[in-house]
């Protein structure tokens, strides 16, 4: 029988990396995988996961209001 290979853990810091990287123009999945010496597959499991999906910085509008002191 053949050694088996620890099962590696990766923290979530380093799944998001690798997951945004998967969405750079002109880049492949499996190519992005190989760089890293992982799974495809598991690459793709990360990047259906919501904990780790890739989401550009945008902002949201703010409306700011003067607190009326009568309310208070």
């Amino acid at each position: 029988m053949g050694k088996r290979r620890a099962r590696r853990q990766f923290n979530d810091d380093f799944k998001r990396r690798v997951v945004a990287e998967t969405y750079a123009a002109g880049t492949s999945v499996s190519v992005v995988a190989r760089r890293h010496d992982i799974n495809a597959d598991l690459l793709f499991r990360w990047r259906d996961d919501p904990r780790y999906a890739f989401q550009e910085q945008s902002f949201l509008p703010v409306e700011l209001s003067t607190v009326d002191e009568a309310c208070t």
